[in-house]
């Protein structure tokens, strides 16, 4: 199947005139132009014909306005906080904001002009636009590469093939990205699994998708349902004043008492940095910078997040973004040892989950 890459300069701009509509007249405008187009009419049958016709087309338009939906509030995924349980199709709606007595309504505004701003630059409203996202997940701890992860998301299929290592063996799942119960095929070194087997990686590679994804593609999340944003006042980072957005959450996801802090460049609305306050976490926030931003189709996206110590890393690479399904990529697997997939390569199993923005170093 000839694969189609979206290209950003092709992108179209997201209407906001709401649906289209056809402009070919039906009904008494369609009458109308046939009795035109035949034999001349006398004028007070024209006249007759032209008061009905405009009385209809009055009618119908008024029909249409009130049937029309109203236009849509900012474009959102509909889906999950770092460790949540879903990913997300693409749905209007905005996110919960929070008061507080320092701005009120103003501070809630605040939040989502930032959020809205951010989301838009990163490529949420082209994100329909996507059939198919591929990336590749690369976590270093100490300079050792701890994790890789393949992934390629049927965005409008709703399933995620990933290919991993850990512990010598090499793991291909294609897993439901809403249902982790739901394996479509699972193999272990080029072989098909078990059913036992292929059952207990599905929560496994669901994992990977929820949180790898996440790394990559946060700024489209700001407004799933669940997530609260509030507006707090500046601060400087690297002698620029930046913006600072605070995400916490409504009791979704497996980790609800996470909390980020979310650095806007506000010159060029792009996230620069992110602290972070997990769930029973009692010491300071952690930061992570945001770096090295590529187009991926119609996105933008970092692709490169390095903690303030230096001794994490989280990259992206061989990142695409397709309009067209590769049908190809969701074939069973025939990965095996020796296979040329830079996937298969043996990682560090001890370090596997240290890259999870929810995870705890022990």
């Amino acid at each position: 199947m000839t694969q189609q890459t979206l290209s950003v300069g092709s992108s179209p701009k997201p209407s906001r005139a709401g649906p289209s509509r056809s402009s070919s007249p039906t009904g008494p405008l369609a009458n109308s132009r046939e009795t035109l187009t035949g034999s001349i009419p006398r004028a007070s049958t024209f006249r007759s014909t032209f008061l009905s016709t405009l009385l209809s087309t009055l009618l119908l338009g008024t029909f249409l306005f009130r049937c029309a939906p109203s236009l849509p509030g900012p474009p959102t995924l509909s889906a999950p906080s770092p460790a949540s349980a879903r990913m997300p199709p693409v749905d209007p709606g905005v996110g919960a904001t929070e008061s507080t007595d320092a701005g009120g309504p103003d501070r809630d505004r605040e939040a989502q002009r930032l959020a809205a701003r951010v989301a838009t630059l990163s490529g949420l409203p082209e994100l329909g636009q996507i059939a198919q996202l591929n990336f590749t997940f690369i976590a270093i701890r100490d300079g050792r590469r701890a994790m890789e992860a393949r992934h390629r998301w049927d965005i409008r299929g709703g399933r995620d093939r990933i290919t991993w290592s850990r512990d010598g063996h090499t793991y291909d799942v294609i897993v439901s990205t809403s249902d982790p119960t739901r394996v479509e095929s699972a193999h272990v070194d080029g072989a098909p699994a078990s059913p036992a087997v292929a059952s207990s990686l599905g929560p496994v590679a669901y994992q990977r998708f929820i949180n790898d994804g996440y790394w990559l593609l946060m700024p489209l999340k700001l407004f799933d349902d669940g997530v609260i944003l509030k507006a707090e006042p500046d601060r400087i980072h690297d002698d620029v004043p930046h913006h600072i957005l605070r995400l916490s959450f409504a009791g979704v996801g497996l980790t609800p008492g996470d909390v980020y802090w979310l650095f806007i460049n506000p010159n060029s609305n792009r996230i620069t940095r992110w602290e972070m306050r997990l769930e029973g976490q009692t010491s300071e926030p952690r930061g992570m910078s945001w770096d090295d931003y590529r187009p991926v189709g119609p996105l933008l996206l970092s692709h490169l997040h390095q903690s303030d110590d230096g001794k994490m890393e989280i990259r992206f690479d061989e990142t695409s973004a397709l309009r067209a399904l590769q049908s190809s990529d969701f074939e069973p697997s025939k990965l095996g040892p020796g296979a040329p997939d830079r996937s298969a390569r043996r990682m560090d199993p001890t370090l596997m989950d240290l890259s999870r923005p929810g995870a705890r170093a022990e």
